[in-house]
């Protein structure tokens, strides 16, 4: 089967079945291994987003634009666990909006850093950047090139490559590269056919980063097994629920503020 085949028959990571919950936090989503132990009320350790940063200055500090470039964990799959019908509402977009920034989520299920280098991601960017207040550009690929094999180490860094150097350099922007987060495949330690694990494709984008390509965001140590293993952070091991895209966002508000 040539490649394009392969991308036909696995177009996205968001396929999972939803599991119908009676309340986030009651039990434990995917395979558990065993040393996590599931938090009784996660809604304790992560803490609500205000909305509006605290004084202007918090806020001059913000982009006055964020443009998202992830897969299905950002685009929002599975972030309403136990309602019949998807609420995008909580998503960490969503949420960074609330603080004053004009986000542009370019996310969407099944994306990689193949389809971001043939399908000119770089022209979305190009196209809605600039503004008042500056521009941070936020790069979280690698998920669906190592799960489907989309791309080997290699293509992944070759395309990774590709699409930053197609980017436009403007006055007052950042471009951010993310490493994947940790999920249930790293506790699964699941390999591809080369061998590679996802920890693999997080070096990719770190040696990326220290090569002065971007800004490296390491989200490694974002969400401890125990954090992945509650349905209120990952209800599939994977895609980010309620608390884990409040989780997620406080982290990335973090990373972006800055003196543009």
């Amino acid at each position: 089967m040539n490649k394009q085949a392969k991308l036909l028959t696995f177009p996205i990571i968001c396929i999972f079945p939803i599991m119908v919950l009676s309340g986030c936090g009651g039990g434990s989503a995917g395979q558990e291994v065993d040393t996590v132990q599931p938090l009784n009320k996660l809604s304790d350790t992560v803490q609500p987003l205000k909305t509006l940063p605290d004084n202007v200055e918090q806020l001059k500090k913000l982009p006055g634009t964020l443009i998202i470039v992830g897969d299905s964990i950002m685009a929002g799959c599975k972030d309403s666990i136990d309602q019949p019908h998807a609420d995008y509402s909580m998503t960490s977009a969503h949420l960074v909006a609330s603080q004053g920034v004009h986000v542009v989520n370019l996310s969407r299920s099944g994306n990689n850093m193949w389809l971001a280098d043939s399908q000119r991601v770089d022209g979305g960017i190009n196209f809605t950047q600039g503004g008042k207040r500056g521009t941070a550009i936020w790069i979280t690929l690698g998920v669906n090139d190592f799960l489907w094999e989309i791309s080997s180490l290699e293509e992944f860094r070759d395309r990774y490559l590709k699409v930053l150097s197609r980017i436009e350099t403007i006055p007052a922007q950042k471009i951010f590269c993310a490493t994947p987060l940790m999920s249930g495949h790293d506790y699964q330690h699941r390999t591809s056919t080369e061998g590679a694990t996802l920890e693999d494709y997080r070096q990719i984008v770190r040696d990326i980063a220290a090569a002065g390509h971007c800004a490296l965001v390491d989200t490694s140590q974002w969400f401890s097994a125990t954090e992945i293993y509650d349905e209120c952070n990952m209800p599939d091991t994977l895609h980010l629920g309620e608390d884990g895209h409040r989780r997620y966002t406080n982290m990335l508000l973090e990373e972006i503020r800055d003196n543009y």
